[in-house]
């Protein structure tokens, strides 16, 4: 509440914050964590952690989550769960209103609150999240090793994660809701594609329902025709959950936060962490990296305040 000045308030539980809450509360900042939902994030929803080093074969997600929460929590840091709503800043003191009425105050702000996949309301999706559909081709295309997977995404991103996957997959689907010779694909990217000979394009098609018993058998299209499959990849643009920011700090032109190499924002006691930031690769590692990073970089600019 109020009356408590903190030294760092990070919005967002996920493996950044996670990660920046251990090492800030560790390093003696008096630190507390807002999370509107789930500790853990997206990452908690992973079944399979399989690229995450030191875990073989893999490693269950919400189980790693509730470690790191347990480790931040055994130095000290404070967990919340509310809403962050508004930010307000003056004199160096930054005020975060929350959805329940309650107030924190800091010196310092670490935004550490993730991305979320633009999804569609698609029949069966929600259902097979862990079971057959994935968001990412990097995290889980190891599992379709040998097996049959759709992409269902029509931008240079889903061309990218259809030649990866193309790699381990015997076949991938490539569903595109646009006309052939679409002019926001990159020529060279779609060329490659075409090259490949287990990619198989489906043109003017979107996904419309998902298969399935107990994992996901195959997709039905919009003119009803069905595909079998192992699994299916929704490869769109995520929604950077930084909404809340655009007006504070500075964003790329995908609303990620754009920092330096320190995770220090335009602002300088505002920082980000993790997958709201403006960087190339998205991994649970990479975020807890971030996080890492962030809360040195925090300590240091208190040390010098």
């Amino acid at each position: 509440m109020a009356d408590t000045m903190y030294d760092l308030i990070i919005i967002g539980g996920g493996p950044a914050g996670l990660t920046a809450s251990l090492y800030a509360a560790r390093g003696g900042l008096q630190t507390l964590v807002i999370e509107k939902s789930e500790v853990g994030g997206n990452a908690a929803r992973i079944d399979h952690l399989a690229n995450y080093p030191g875990f073989a074969p893999s490693q269950d997600g919400a189980q790693l989550m509730r470690t790191m929460f347990e480790q931040a929590e055994k130095f000290g840091a404070v967990f919340s769960n509310e809403r962050a709503q508004n930010i307000f800043i003056e004199n160096d003191k930054i005020t975060i209103f929350c959805s329940s009425d309650n107030f924190f105050q800091s010196k310092t702000l670490l935004i550490a609150s993730g991305n979320s996949p633009k999804r569609h309301p698609i029949a069966g999706e929600e259902r097979f999240v862990g079971h057959g559909i994935s968001y990412c081709a990097t995290c889980d295309g190891a599992f379709f090793r040998g097996k049959t997977v759709v992409v269902a995404g029509v931008d240079n991103a889903a061309l990218e994660e259809s030649l990866f996957l193309a790699q381990m997959a015997e076949k991938v689907y490539l569903i595109a809701d646009a006309k052939e010779g679409a002019s926001n694909l990159d020529a060279d990217l779609v060329k490659q594609a075409k090259s490949k000979a287990n990619i198989s394009w489906v043109w003017q098609r979107h996904v419309v329902e998902i298969v399935g018993e107990d994992k996901v058998d195959g997709v039905k299209l919009d003119n009803g025709q069905e595909l079998s499959t192992d699994g299916v990849f929704f490869i769109k643009a995520n929604d950077a959950a930084s909404a809340l920011y655009a007006s504070i700090v500075n964003t790329d032109d995908k609303g990620y936060i754009i920092t330096d190499q320190n995770m220090t924002s335009s602002v300088k006691n505002i920082f980000a962490a993790g997958d709201v930031r403006s960087k190339g690769l998205r991994q649970v590692i990479t975020a807890a990296a971030d996080g890492a990073i962030a809360a040195d970089s925090i300590r240091k600019y208190l040390q010098r305040k």
